[in-house]
């Protein structure tokens, strides 16, 4: 093979993987409708209080963490719930599908059987643990046809079978809620070890705009009308 030939198939080569790459859809991943994707983040962002927080799966995508269960209707899914840095639980509420949150600890998730940390095999900390967390369950329920989609801004739309869960987060009194997903496992010293994850740029959040961000608008809008005023008696 010369050095053409060679170089040809390095780029086919390298195209399949790429294309593989965007195509494959996460095992798990959550999505906020209405929210702004965070490009930085990569974090699904809202600013409302009370919205529909969409926890997907499916069988059919990439696999996130060791992956060694396979997903079924009666699979437990756990959604981490997690406070800024230093920010006192009871400062505020959030409840996930009419409940209300209490269990937090301060750590890494999983929560274990046995809840006292450490805990096996934990999230890594993207930016967000060691925090006050907290975990809301739920089964995956009925499975739906060609209903799941990579919900990452670019993705060319393909559909997989899987699972759409909606969430009704309602918040008070905090500034900021990270929501991570996943499953896990136990092992004979009750610690609990992540299995299938969301991608960490498959997450989402409640974020408050901060005050000095509004300030800037308010006073961006207030010049934008000073101006359009003196053109006017201009």
């Amino acid at each position: 093979m010369n050095k053409k030939q060679l170089t040809n198939s390095l780029i086919g080569a390298l195209a399949l993987v790429f294309s593989s790459t965007a195509l494959a859809i996460p095992t798990l991943q959550l999505y906020t409708d209405g929210a702004n994707y965070d490009a930085t983040t990569q974090t699904w962002v809202t600013g409302d209080s009370s919205f529909t927080l969409q926890a997907l799966a499916t069988n059919e995508g990439s696999g996130q963490g060791k992956g060694s269960v396979p997903l079924t209707d009666s699979t437990e899914v756990f959604l981490s719930i997690a406070l800024a840095s230093g920010v006192d639980p009871s400062a505020g509420s959030v409840s996930v599908n009419g409940v209300n949150i209490t269990n937090y600890l301060f750590g890494i998730p999983p929560i274990g059987l046995d809840p006292t940390p450490p805990n096996n095999d934990q999230l890594a900390p993207h930016g967000i643990f060691d925090t006050n967390f907290a975990e809301y369950s739920f089964l995956l329920g009925d499975s739906c046809l060609l209903c799941v989609a990579d919900q990452q801004p670019g993705s060319d739309g393909t559909l997989k079978d899987g699972w759409v869960n909606n969430l009704a987060v309602v918040i008070t009194g905090f500034d900021l809620v990270h929501f991570d997903l996943y499953t896990k496992t136990w092992d004979e010293d009750q610690y609990a070890s992540i299995d299938h994850f969301a991608p960490f740029s498959h997450d989402a959040e409640y974020q408050v705009s901060e005050p000095g961000s509004l300030a800037l608008f308010g006073i961006s809008l207030l010049a934008m009308g000073f101006a359009a005023r003196r053109r006017k008696f201009d």
